[in-house]
């Protein structure tokens, strides 16, 4: 309990085989990856929440597809883990509320993250209303973490072991929206297993991958090609889902990967740093490509993405002020060179 809590090792007893009257073999390693995949995950979406303390105001009648869905799914999990503990079933309870927050924090969250950053108060607001009910609803299992969330969004003026037990909305859940969203995750994980087999990095864009079987939405397939990286989808029939990847990599395809892999260079070494967000760099660089103007390009697009001032193509190493990071991107040697911008 000292070192994973006492909250993980509830979860883990009480969605055991025990909880059925079955054997059950105890292990430490076991608790650690409730911690891990249930606790580590649920803190990470409550602390993501308060950075954003000044956006206010919104909606749950967003009409953001990803709003809606996560709204569905989380008056799903209402409905479900209350039957569940109705008919004392805790081991299917704590399988529901696990399968729920790593769908909240793996995929909502990250992919609504920008919407935040933009100050999108529906986000917000949805967010707010998922988190409350959930820390309702994981209450009886993990009684401190919900306390714990539950306390972040009111102010520590309530406790949620005083609240009524959640009920579902039921216009908010929308079986179709699950269905597809399901669907795209599906092709998105075959996809994801295509690009290992063929060796090929997510970070190298691609010109396109064909899909037999049902035609996504445009909203679906606009997220298909971020998360895959890709620059279009084809599509045959078929009963049978499979993906085929274009694995040709262009002399343009390459520099864009390229690019990619300095950008995230240029992320980390900010983390290095210690920097947050609102800190503004000085970026210089240095690197060996056959189309450094493409990639110069694809870099002066991403300045404010990436929190850079301006950009630089000589490091002068003299200057005590700069973070210099030197590395590679497969046979191609780059030289980074940051140099926090100070407003007086």
């Amino acid at each position: 309990m000292k070192k994973y809590g006492v909250d993980a090792l509830r979860f883990y007893l009480m969605s055991s085989s025990v909880m059925n009257a079955d054997n059950f073999n105890f292990t430490e390693k076991g608790v650690e990856e409730i911690y891990k995949k249930v606790m580590v995950l649920a803190y990470n979406v409550n602390n993501f929440y308060t950075i954003y303390p000044n956006i206010s105001g919104g909606k749950l009648t967003s009409e953001n597809f990803m709003d809606k869905w996560i709204l569905s799914k989380t008056n799903k999990l209402i409905k479900n883990v209350t039957n569940f503990l109705q008919n004392y079933d805790t081991t299917r309870a704590c399988a529901e509320i696990r399968n729920f927050i790593e769908d909240l924090s793996t995929w909502y969250v990250r992919r609504t993250r920008d919407r935040f950053n933009s100050g999108d108060k529906d986000a917000k607001k949805v967010l707010e209303y998922v988190l409350k009910n959930l820390a309702k609803v994981i209450a009886p299992i993990m009684p401190f973490s919900s306390e714990i969330i539950y306390q972040t969004l009111n102010g520590k003026k309530e406790s949620v072991h005083l609240q009524d037990w959640p009920k579902e909305n039921k216009e908010l859940i929308n079986e179709t929206l699950e269905e597809d969203m399901k669907y795209l995750r599906e092709i998105v994980s075959l996809t994801l297993r295509e690009r290992d087999v063929k060796h090929i990095a997510l970070k190298q864009p691609l010109a396109k991958a064909t899909i037999t079987g049902k035609k996504l939405g445009k909203e679906f397939e606009e997220i298909a090609l971020e998360e895959l990286n890709l620059k279009e989808i084809l599509y045959k029939k078929g009963e049978n889902l499979t993906v085929e990847l274009d694995t040709k990599i262009t002399p343009e395809l390459e520099a864009e990967g390229f690019a990619r892999e300095l950008t995230r260079a240029i992320q980390s070494a900010r983390k290095n740093m210690g920097l947050i967000k609102e800190d503004k760099i000085e970026l210089f660089l240095e690197f060996e490509h056959e189309n450094q103007s493409k990639i110069r390009e694809i870099l002066e697009g991403e300045k404010s993405r990436i929190g850079v001032e301006k950009i630089g193509y000589v490091i002068d190493a003299k200057n005590r002020d700069i973070h210099i990071v030197d590395g590679k991107v497969k046979d191609k040697v780059y030289k980074l060179g940051l140099i926090k911008i100070i407003n007086h």
